[in-house]
């Protein structure tokens, strides 16, 4: 049964046994509880009951790698993880068995992951793979706690490394533009891309995803429901995006509507060229083959156009020069992140600080016009001479004044 024990001003220390998930010996556990001593008597005995009607399972031998080999297993058969993010995690699952793999998981505790976190910066990595890597050894652990197989939170006790979050590469309007033009006479698929990505602030997979039923032109909207994604040397059509939030629909301006109607005309000739046998699922953007298009082709296209002339490479940051213009041009952030397709407005803001820093230097700017048109028309005026002598007019009636006098 368990006890409790005074240890002044209205603190107690809990004590009760449970297993031990090592040993599978009966153990003593203690907590400190501030409070009554009838509620630290109840508390007590409550966490002896839970542990006893949860025991956790004998984990005996099992080491980290093996138990993180089991665990991407699990996630991948039972299809609760996306494919992409599945292989990302492997790689990390990788170099997090080797740096603390030997490690007992019924015994590992916040210092095994401090040491983590010390040997992946010793090996020299980016601060942006140290935090995922403590991410996903973080998810795993949780896991392994769902089920019992540990019986502590290691990672709540660990110093977690911050997650760097830089202002992103952003090419610009006139570039983007110059970049499609370029890619308009042998590459008029990817041109399309290049200018919906700055119209849309779609991702490239979801673009890559669209056929013509998700595009109407009269409206001028597409409809995002699914995606591309791509593992390795794998990639291939999801169903659906990203997120929740990513599932959305879009207003377009009207030059990608333009272009988008050009586009349609020129995807149809080859079909008819072709009987139909050219891109048979209709998308918007096929690749040279007319199947479907692997994300990372596309932007290997566009990029080698872009070294070619000195532009700024990549396909994503043309979707961060979207949400950096709507910003720089004070739409509201909530209307950019359900553009860009963030669950969380808050999202949009860490990720584009840069820009509305500078939007909170625009509004200081506006409130000094504004103020000082106000305070030119009000009665009392305070002007500056030519010799930079301050001084006030009053605004009251000179008749009126030597009247008074």
């Amino acid at each position: 049964m368990a006890s409790v024990k005074s240890r002044g001003d209205g603190k107690w220390l809990m004590v009760w046994r449970a297993t031990d998930a090592a040993t599978g010996r009966v153990v003593q556990r203690s907590k400190v509880f501030e409070g009554t001593r009838g509620d630290a008597v109840r508390a007590a005995n409550e966490q002896e009951a839970a542990e006893r009607r949860e025991p956790v399972a004998s984990t005996r031998g099992l080491t980290v790698a093996a138990y993180l080999a089991d665990w991407q297993q699990w996630r991948v058969t039972a299809g609760n993880v996306a494919i992409k993010t599945a292989h990302r995690d492997g790689q990390h699952v990788k170099v997090i068995a080797e740096l603390i793999g030997d490690r007992q998981l019924a015994r590992i505790g916040a210092r095994d992951l401090d040491q983590l976190v010390a040997g992946l910066r010793k090996r020299g990595y980016a601060p942006t793979t140290v935090a995922n890597n403590f991410a996903t050894i973080r998810k795993a652990l949780h896991q392994a706690r769902k089920w019992n197989m540990i019986a502590s939170t290691p990672w709540e006790g660990a110093t977690a490394p911050p997650l760097p979050l830089g202002s992103p590469d952003t090419p610009s309007v006139v570039e983007t533009q110059k970049l499609a033009e370029l890619l308009a006479t042998d590459q008029p698929a990817a041109s399309v891309l290049v200018q919906c990505l700055l119209a849309t602030g779609a991702r490239k997979s979801e673009l890559l995803a669209l056929d013509w039923s998700d595009v109407d032109l009269d409206r001028g909207t597409i409809s995002i429901s699914k995606s591309v994604w791509e593992a390795s040397s794998r990639f291939g059509l999801k169903q659906q995006p990203k997120n929740a939030a990513s599932r959305r629909s879009i207003a377009l301006p009207a030059d990608c509507i333009a272009r988008l109607r050009a586009h349609k005309a020129w995807i149809r000739e080859r079909q008819v060229a072709s009987g139909r046998a050219w891109n048979p699922d209709d998308l918007v953007f096929p690749a040279y083959h007319g199947g479907l298009w692997r994300p990372s082709r596309a932007t290997a296209i566009v990029a080698r156009v872009a070294r070619k002339h000195g532009l700024t490479t990549g396909l994503h940051n043309r979707r961060h020069a979207h949400a950096v213009l709507l910003l720089e041009q004070r739409v509201p952030i909530k209307v950019v992140a359900d553009r860009l397709g963030h669950a969380d407005p808050a999202m949009t803001l860490r990720i584009y600080q840069h820009v509305t820093e500078q939007a909170a230097q625009l509004a200081v700017d506006a409130l000094d016009r504004r103020l000082a048109n106000t305070s030119s028309t009000s009665t009392n005026k305070e002007r500056v001479s030519s010799n930079g002598t301050e001084f006030v007019d009053s605004g009251v009636d000179s008749a009126a004044e030597s009247g008074r006098k």
